[in-house]
């Protein structure tokens, strides 16, 4: 941070409500859900053209596509909050070459003045809630990708015209929609976590993007987002994006260093390829050289990590480790390694193979459950005493189920995971909202459908061991490989410049630790 000492941080804006919220929540959900609908279906249609033909009928409309925003994610509400996320999108196109023939012609006149309030309209869709249903999550995480995804492709076709006003407007709504979800260390409670993933990866990626193409206004937006990254990094993703990005961008500093593309290796990231072609006969461009400085330092040293305060010492300890095997790979690149992975796929891969083993356990669960009752149904024919009969029902076995501490004894259990740790099965009730604030419901009477399985319980989040084991397993320790040797070597000061701080604050540690240890055993033998 002291390189953006002299500049201050930016300053988020409360999200905005609606006119329409000064009514019945029934009166301002059914003018928004008619008016959205009409409007939407229009975009399908565009011989209609667009109704909207002054300033003042734009500022109505949009109070009431604003409100839409407002609306829970139930299945009541979400057509219209899909109708008016699609009209907003719709609309950008007035930025391109391409304008959609629904976009109001006040809005066609002033497109950047526009976009700036629809981002901040939508802005609310990035919001936590409260579950209103079992699927109001997963809705709300599907509108949140559409609205990213849109945007990033978006940023690629803006004019000339309106590139600088409408990249520093978008930057500044992913930094704004990345501190609504991430502050809250809470949100997301897993290593891995898809919605959380595509925040992060979509900020990186269009952040980069707009520092290579010198965008980005001041380098006060680089001090709020080294700030904001600085408490995100008990999120594991934050790390892996930007593991992602800062090694293409030295490979790529090198290859040019060198004048030869099989120096390390080899990039794929097309978009950063086509930023910076590797076939230019320029050596490093400035901006290359700052924006690769400037990511590089974005989270701070790996020990500051480990000092960061939160409750998720776990999350903590797996971003430390994950942010050393970035500084680890760096090293290797500069000395010329052409096998260096910069993928950081790991976290995702566990936690596809915890959701593969949750789809099998399941399958069995339900087999088990049919299989069971088929035999019931059978032995209930014949005559049995009605206490002994009841002992074995579906019913009285969910009884008993309530009644162990490990919560079931489910079929499969020990195929919950096919990574080694620890086995627990746990209920996953709340886990059907991959990112929203659940508080518990009041007890009630369970009362059990005998033609229905019983609640199939998930097991157990992988845990931080789990994790580094599956790194290690799929990253083998090797010698390293490189196509050729520079003729003057890869000079030791080059490593020294971008490292030495980062070991003397090793040293720091370290002898903070000596100094501890010494300490404690001290106290021990006073205390003998």
């Amino acid at each position: 941070m002291e390189m953006y000492e002299q500049w201050p941080l930016l300053e988020f804006s409360n999200i905005k409500d609606s006119i329409l919220s000064k009514f019945s929540i029934d009166a301002g959900t059914s003018v928004a859900h008619l008016l959205v609908k009409e409007l939407a279906d229009g975009i399908d249609d565009p011989s209609t053209g667009s109704k909207i033909s002054t300033e003042q009928d734009l500022e109505w409309i949009m109070q009431i596509i604003n409100h839409a925003f407002s609306l829970p994610f139930s299945s009541k509400d979400y057509e219209t909050i899909r109708g008016a996320i699609k009209i907003y999108l719709t609309w950008t196109s007035a930025l391109t070459v391409d304008v959609h023939p629904s976009c109001p012609t006040s809005l066609r006149d002033h497109p950047d003045r526009y976009f700036r309030r629809i981002l901040d309209a939508m802005r609310y869709v990035f919001t936590p809630r409260e579950a209103v249903d079992n699927e109001s999550g997963n809705r709300q995480a599907i509108e949140m990708r559409n609205i990213l995804s849109a945007l990033e492709g978006l940023s690629e076709h803006i004019i000339d015209e309106f590139k600088d006003e409408a990249w520093s407007k978008l930057i500044l709504f992913l930094l704004e929609v990345n501190s609504q979800m991430l502050d809250d260390p809470k949100v997301f409670d897993d290593f891995y976590s898809p919605v959380a993933s595509e925040l992060i990866g979509t900020l990186l990626t269009c952040w980069i993007t707009a520092s290579l193409q010198e965008y980005i206004p001041s380098p006060a937006y680089w001090k709020t987002f080294t700030s904001l990254a600085r408490k995100w990094v008990v999120h594991v993703p934050l790390i892996e994006h930007w593991g992602r990005k800062v090694l293409p961008l030295a490979s790529i500093m090198l290859q040019k260093s060198y004048n030869t593309p099989h120096w390390g290796p080899s990039v794929e990231d097309e978009k950063l390829l086509r930023l910076i072609p590797l076939n230019s006969e320029t050596k490093v461009p400035k901006e290359l050289s700052e924006t690769w400085f400037r990511t590089f330092h974005l989270l701070g040293t790996p020990s500051k990590i480990l000092a960061t305060d939160s409750a998720n010492s776990e999350h903590l300890s797996l971003s430390f480790f994950l942010s050393v095997l970035v500084h680890v790979r760096l090293i290797d690149i500069i000395y010329g390694d052409t096998e260096v992975s910069m993928n950081f796929q790991e976290s995702e891969e566990v936690h596809q193979l915890w959701q593969d083993a949750c789809k099998e356990l399941q399958d069995e669960w339900s087999k088990s459950y049919h299989h069971t009752n088929h035999r019931l149904s059978n032995l209930s024919n014949q005559s049995i005493p009605h206490s002994a009969s009841m002992e074995n029902t579906p019913m009285a076995q969910h009884q008993q189920q309530q009644q162990q501490n490990s919560g079931a004894s489910s079929v499969g259990r020990k195929n919950a995971l096919i990574i080694p740790g620890n086995r627990q099965i746990i209920r996953g009730s709340t886990r059907n909202n991959p990112f929203s604030i659940h508080k518990e419901p009041a007890s009630a009477p369970v009362i059990i459908d005998e033609s229905q399985p019983p609640p199939f319980c998930e097991p157990a989040r992988p845990k931080l061991g789990q994790f580094v084991y599956h790194y290690l397993k799929t990253n083998q320790f090797r010698k390293l490989k490189r196509s050729f040797q520079p003729l003057n070597g890869v000079s030791t000061n080059i490593v020294l410049d971008v490292f030495l701080y980062f070991l003397g604050d090793a040293a720091q540690a370290s002898s903070l630790l000596q100094y501890s240890i010494r300490h404690h055993h001290q106290q021990g033998h006073e205390g003998k």
